[in-house]
């Protein structure tokens, strides 16, 4: 893959998921741990942007209020709602310090859909900036990360899941994920690969 036309998605590294005391930090810790998928992201972005590679960060933002959800609203956004998290302005909602964007990273706001596609200008930004090929990782794998892999897919992008980089709430939620992806969407690969790979 070229570097010029390569980018990085971040998908929701935030306090949230990522640290003691976030909403849905419980649902994943073990998967965290068993993985170390944070720190092979934030392993992952050291080397990428040593090789130009271009680094986007995708938070979930909403409002005080939560006029982006309607009350009604069941599935992962509902749980969201009710667990008054990722809140724009507080500290669940801040991305972790690992992964923190440098001052000349694009940090994608608005996202407050599972997609990072639907509510957000991301789409516009890849465009602007040249870029292809879009390699994933984050959270949830089987949530925001496959369905901005599936709405990048239809977009014209090809896609790579990061499997040392994403985390689902268990290893067969995020094994089945690997499997719809690669089989459908796109390409499955270590962050190692991944790096080699550019030229």
């Amino acid at each position: 893959m070229r570097v010029a036309s390569t980018a990085v998605l971040l998908v929701e590294f935030q306090k949230e998921f990522c640290s003691e005391g976030g909403a849905f930090h419980d649902a994943v810790r073990d998967e965290i741990e068993r993985s170390g998928a944070v720190e092979n992201a934030a392993d992952l972005v050291d080397r990428g942007r040593e090789k130009g590679v271009k680094i986007l960060h995708l938070p979930m933002q909403f409002s005080e209020s939560f006029r982006e959800v309607p009350p009604d609203r069941t599935g992962m956004l509902g749980e969201v709602r009710d667990a008054n998290s990722f809140v724009m302005g507080t500290d669940g909602a801040d991305i972790v310090e690992e992964l923190g964007p440098e001052p000349d990273e694009v940090v994608i706001s608005g996202k407050s859909t599972i997609t990072a596609f639907k509510s957000t200008n991301l789409d516009h930004v890849l465009r602007n900036f040249g870029i292809e090929n879009l390699a994933l990782a984050g959270f949830l794998t089987d949530v925001s990360v496959e369905s901005t892999a599936r709405a990048a897919y239809d977009l014209g992008y090809r896609v790579v899941l990061l499997r040392d980089c994403t985390v689902a709430r268990s290893k067969e939620l995020k094994r089945a994920s690997e499997r719809t992806i690669e089989s459908s969407f796109g390409r499955v690969m270590a962050r190692e690969e991944f790096l080699d790979g550019l030229e």
